[in-house]
């Protein structure tokens, strides 16, 4: 949920789009970038400072957690003449999601497998999952933002791309723009694309 971007909005409706540890809780409890608030776009008008001004009204058209998965993206290669390269979260040898459930306007899940790989000669994929039933193979947008709050990738599954085990959707048809916006056409295994060790935040549409 978004809450509204304009009329009545009350410290309440923060609260619950927010969350809080008790139902004593303060403005300023929900800095951006803090532990109830991630550091998104979305969220630009609210401080980054715990000691900062904030006011009910810096939260016209923000976003709690619930909108929003998370991890620290690794990366992962098997060495050898022809290796296999993983990454992103969830997959060989790489980090856990830290923050595993995502909601948008059409659906609500988890998941905790969010990388590409290259595997040796053979053609690369991008794995992801394992969603809810009736959460695959539908054409929905990602953004990727980094720990400032900066949009670093962006793809869109393609309508009916192939389901694995566990509900997991794997990309194996790895094309230019709008699928990826790697420089060189493919969303596999580089540490620039996915800004290796740094935080991510990432929100589906």
């Amino acid at each position: 949920m978004v809450l509204p971007s304009s009329g009545t909005l009350d410290f309440n409706s923060i609260r619950a789009e927010f969350g809080s540890p008790s139902s004593n809780v303060y403005l300023s409890l929900y800095y951006r970038g803090g532990p109830y608030t991630y550091q998104v776009p979305r969220n630009n008008s609210i401080t980054t400072s715990s000691s900062g001004q904030i006011a009910v009204d810096d939260f016209y058209g923000s976003a709690g957690k619930g909108d929003y998965a998370a991890a620290t993206f690794g990366y992962y290669n098997s060495g050898g003449k022809f290796a296999n390269v993983y990454s992103g979260v969830g997959g060989p040898n790489l980090p856990s999601m830290s923050d595993t459930s995502i909601r948008t306007n059409v659906f609500s899940t988890g998941f905790t497998k969010n990388y590409s790989e290259s595997l040796g000669i053979n053609p690369g994929a991008f794995t992801m999952g394992p969603f809810a039933s009736g959460n695959n193979n539908q054409s929905r947008t990602y953004y990727y933002y980094n720990g400032s709050g900066g949009l670093v990738r962006q793809f869109t599954w393609r309508s009916g791309a192939p389901t694995g085990s566990g509900g997991d959707t794997v990309e194996t048809t790895l094309q230019p723009a709008p699928r990826t916006t790697a420089t060189n056409g493919q969303f596999v295994t580089s540490p620039v694309t996915w800004q290796i060790g740094a935080f991510t935040v990432i929100r589906g549409f």
